[in-house]
Formats: C-alpha cells, structure tokens, sequence
C-alpha cells in the first residue's frame, strides 16, 4: 500500500518533459522527444522514443547525452529527420536515421541555428529556416586570444538587437534552406541583410516555397508589416501575395495547391486582437478572408502553467481534399482542436478535440484516420495522445 508524501526537490529529477510528437505516415507509431535531467551533471537531455498505436508500448529510438529533437517523418515513413547537438554540443545538425533501424546520419554541417524544418513531398529535399552563425563570432572561437577576451565592443545597428531569454542578437537574418537528402548539399535560396524569412512550407508539388517576411523600409520601427511571399525552386524568383497589414504566423498551401491559409492579425498595433485564421487564393487574386473573424477565441496554445517545456502551436492543417482545415483555439484556461470549412461561418466549424488542459504538436496521419497530439493538464505532464478520427475518440 502506497503512502502519499508531499514532493521533494529531489523528485524533480524524476520528472520527463515530452516535446514534439509526429505520427508517421502509415498511423502505426508516434515519435517524440523525451527530455530528462541528469542529476549530477544537472543537465537536461533528450532522445527520441516511439510509441506503436496498436499496443500503446513505447521503446527507446535514440541513446545517449544529447539533445534530440524535432522529429519529421519522411513521406514514405521510411526515415526520420531531426537536430541534434550529438557531435557539437553547441552546435545542432539536423540528421537522419532509418526507421527500419540502423546509424543516423549527419545531413548538415552548416555553423548558426536552426528553426522550423520540412520534407519535401517527394522525400528528397527538406527546407529549413536558418540563421548563420556571425563571421566575427566565428573567427573569434578559432582564436585562442580573441575567444579569451570574448566580446570586447559591439556595434548596435537596429532597434531589435537584443531578446529576453537570448541576450544580443546576431547580425546575420533568418533565411530560407533547401537541404538534399541524398547528396548532403545544402543551399541557400533566399538572401539579405535586412530582411527575416521565416515560416517556409512547401507546396503540393514541391516547385514553390510560401514564407513569411516584412520588407518595411527599416522592419524593426514596422514590425507588425508581415507579408505572404512565395518562392520559385526553379526560377529562384519571388511574388509577393497581397494581405492586410498585420503579424503573421504559419502559411500553409492547400493540398490542391489553390490556397495558402495562415494565422494572423490585422493592423498595427493591434497585440490585443485575437489571432484569427486568413484564407488567400495561391495565385495572388482577390482578398484575403477571415475565416474566424465572428468568433471571440484566439488560435494559439497561450496556456500559462509552471511545468518546464512547452507545446508547440501546431500550423493550420488542411484536410486532404482541400475543404476544410483544422486548428487549435484557446480559450478559458484550455486549447483545444476545431475544424471549419474554407466558406467560413459558425454554420461550417466543428469542436474535434476538447477534453480540458493544453494541447498541441498536431499532426495526421496520411489518411487522416489518426491524430497524435501533446496533452497536459494542471494534474499531469506533457503525455502522448491519439485521437481515432472514424470512431471520435482518444
């Protein structure tokens, strides 16, 4: 018989904290990251684990003291990408590792730091958004005396040149990255000193690139100036797609390739306001429509707890016919996952998933059978769900 006692500082230890889950494409197993503190050196690590729908047991993917995160299935299931410090504990890669089993394999060697990256959909390219490492940082850690003396002056050219959390900020720009998964070969596609490139997603045919970016005269006294680009893998040019003016999260291409909805705000200024789901035609015609403008809740997982790591807010997700999409809402202490059809209207919006606490990292399965998704609540951690879409239930 077990014995209630009131928690210690030594149970912290105890503690896991999971991180991002992916369903693979077949919905048979979710990968995801589990971190851990080590007691002695107190450090956190992270490793990937996999988890079979079918029985609900999880097993061990990855081993080690490092820190292994972000996992992406390939489209066909076979291989899975993700970062890892393994080798540089100061400097993540993204690598790839064969679900079948097998060594991972460094796919980049690139020096800066890594944010938001995807498969192609023929599972031979991955984009990534990445932002280079200063030169002047770089040559200072080959010189001995210059990486004794660290920073000795620093020039601010820019209003944002420091983050809470981050301390100064690098001069080099978020940009843009097409890595090739067979040859190693990573590229550039977008360039500049003055402009960020974020949010990149690929599009149903993997020819176009749609991302984020405000190209205001001097973005730092503009920042709410976001606009919708996409970019030409062939031709290497970029169109802009007209948008109100307003932050801007999350592009996503529809599966026919028609549409590119978003989450966003309109005007300057306008913190307060409720994000709200935007649905603008791919081809740069006519306006851009809120689809979520009558209702009074905010898409974004802003749920406030005192338990380390985070859930990530999950990108609009489209379903396979293009007609409607899904997304998360919070509101009165809770997320949950809601549907509505690309018309818009209370008449088209559906409650999927509400069952209290938070929740995120969604994604589906490629037929759309199963969703796997992070859950927490003020009693429990982060944990692992799947929700059967045909039956309705978790």
């Amino acid at each position: 018989m077990s014995t209630k006692r009131p928690i210690t500082a030594e149970d912290l230890y105890q503690l896991r904290v999971l991180n991002e889950c992916a369903i693979s494409p077949d919905g048979k197993h979710v990968v995801y990251s589990d971190q851990r503190v080590e007691d002695e050196k107190y450090k956190k690590y992270s490793n990937l684990w996999v988890c079979s729908i079918k029985d609900g047991k999880s097993r061990q993917f990855t081993v080690g003291n490092q820190v292994d995160s972000s996992p992406r299935w390939s489209p066909n299931g076979e291989k899975i990408a993700f970062l890892s410090n393994r080798e540089d504990e100061k400097q993540p890669q993204i690598y790839l590792i064969p679900f079948s089993g097998g060594e991972s394999r460094r796919l980049t060697d690139l020096q800066g730091e890594f944010a938001d990256f995807h498969w192609s959909p023929s599972g031979e390219d991955l984009i990534c958004q990445f932002r280079k490492k200063d030169q002047e940082a770089i040559e200072r850690e080959k010189d001995e005396l210059k990486k004794e003396l660290g920073m000795v002056s620093r020039r601010v050219q820019r209003v944002f040149y420091k983050f809470d959390g981050r301390g100064f900020l690098p001069e080099e720009r978020w940009h843009i990255w097409k890595i090739n998964s067979n040859s190693e070969e990573s590229r550039q596609l977008t360039e500049g000193e003055k402009f960020d490139e974020t949010f990149p997603s690929w599009s149903p045919d993997g020819r176009d690139i749609v991302f984020l970016s405000n190209h205001a005269d001097d973005p730092d006294l503009d920042p709410d100036v976001i606009d919708v680009f996409i970019h030409s893998i062939e031709s290497g040019k970029t169109r802009k797609i007209a948008t109100p003016v307003g932050p801007k999260t999350n592009p996503v291409f529809s599966p026919n390739g028609k549409s590119i909805v978003y989450y966003g705000k309109e005007g300057r200024d306008n913190w307060w306001k409720n994000s709200s789901l935007w649905l603008v035609s791919a081809d740069g015609k006519g306006e851009a429509v809120n689809l979520t403008n009558e209702f009074d809740f905010d898409l974004s997982n802003s749920i406030i707890n005192d338990f380390p790591g985070h859930i990530l807010l999950s990108p609009p997700i489209w379903s396979r016919d293009s007609s409607k999409i899904y997304f998360s809402v919070s509101r009165h202490g809770k997320t949950t996952l809601h549907s509505i059809k690309k018309e818009g209207g209370a008449e088209n919006m559906e409650t999927v998933i509400d069952q209290g606490g938070a929740l995120g990292s969604v994604t589906f399965d490629e037929e759309q059978s199963w969703i796997a998704y992070l859950h927490s609540s003020i009693q429990e951690p982060q944990e692992v769900m799947v929700y059967d879409l045909k039956e309705n239930r978790s």
